[in-house]
């Protein structure tokens, strides 16, 4: 009965629809009658409970609800919200399968089921819009979390299989080439134009905003959450920055040296790959990136993975101990 009042609409009930609802097999006196003893042992179940939680009168039974939190209610009211912290809140608070393996018979049972395919419903579209959240900004550890739990809700489900293979490929495939750029950034040290430097923060900025618009964020929450201003985010962004145009300029020497050029296939892959990815047809992708950038950065950004493809093709894996030795 705690449970259905907790979920039930103002958290409280008439004691004739709870006397119908629980013992509606019985005569009404015996139904009532069933209903008082149950408020009584309800009640001397509650007896030790710091604060009272059962408020009970003539005609109505409830919850004091200033006085306790209701996890599934207030993850049903969290999944509606577009705030990222209420978003992520909500996932924290499935906790499993509503009312697991208990079961009283009709009508009770078919309000569970009822109730927990609504809170898997809600849940599957939090973990859902947390695995979106965290590709976004590129968290594959979390993304890869995220749609692990939307298995757990229904395992049967082929696109969610494959979602977490591609974001799994994904993050080792980002990994390894974090690994290899950042070597490669370590070993090649020299001058940086600033103009070059200060482009990229103002592009990393820019990045920040969008995605903060994505999503429907207001962009004093993000500087809230960094706990700077815009200036001090473009000083965090600095050595970021900075990495970026290194990483650039290098791999830009090494398709002039390796004479790595973009193919009409290529750049066909990458623009049915960003058709998907944002919903469109190749002839709205094609129109779009006319209008807003041309295809210049499109085709330097083939031609940078392309060149790190080749880093990685004909990288060689060197034990690290031998490899001082022969220092």
């Amino acid at each position: 009965m705690l449970a259905y009042l907790a979920m039930h609409p103002d958290r409280r009930a008439s004691r004739e629809h709870l006397a119908t609802f629980f013992w509606g097999d019985r005569r009404e006196e015996h139904a009532r009658q069933s209903l008082r003893q149950c408020l009584l042992s309800l009640r001397r179940d509650l007896a030790k409970a710091p604060v009272e939680i059962l408020v009970v009168d003539s005609n109505t039974v409830g919850l004091q609800t200033s006085n306790l939190t209701i996890d599934a209610a207030e993850l049903m009211a969290l999944a509606e919200s577009s705030e990222m912290s209420d978003i992520e809140h909500a996932a924290s608070l499935y906790r499993g399968e509503f009312l697991s393996e208990f079961n009283l018979g009709e009508p009770f049972d078919g309000w569970v089921r009822k109730t927990r395919s609504q809170l898997d419903s809600a849940a599957a579209n939090v973990f859902q819009t947390c695995a979106t959240l965290a590709e976004a900004r590129g968290d594959g550890k979390q993304a890869i979390r995220a749609v692990e739990r939307l298995i757990a809700l229904d395992a049967l489900r082929e696109d969610i299989r494959k979602r977490l293979l591609v974001a799994a490929e994904a993050r080792a495939r980002e990994q390894v080439q974090r690994s290899l750029l950042d070597r490669l950034v370590a070993m090649h040290e020299f001058p940086l134009p600033a103009v070059l430097v200060n482009n990229e923060i103002e592009s990393l900025v820019a990045d920040a905003k969008g995605y903060m618009q994505r999503i429907g964020r207001p962009w004093e929450e993000y500087l809230a959450a960094k706990e700077v201003d815009e200036d001090g985010l473009r000083t965090e962004y600095r050595v970021e920055a900075e990495r970026r145009v290194r990483t650039s300029l290098l791999l830009e020497e090494i398709a002039k040296a390796e004479a790595i050029e973009v193919t009409t296939s290529d750049l066909e892959a990458e623009l049915a790959q960003l058709a998907r990815s944002y919903g469109l047809s190749r002839d709205s992708l094609i129109q779009m990136i006319r209008k807003n950038t041309g295809f210049g950065p499109l085709i330097d950004s083939v031609r940078k993975q392309k060149t790190i493809d080749h880093l990685i093709a004909h990288a060689t894996i060197v034990d690290a101990p031998a490899a001082m030795a022969g220092r």
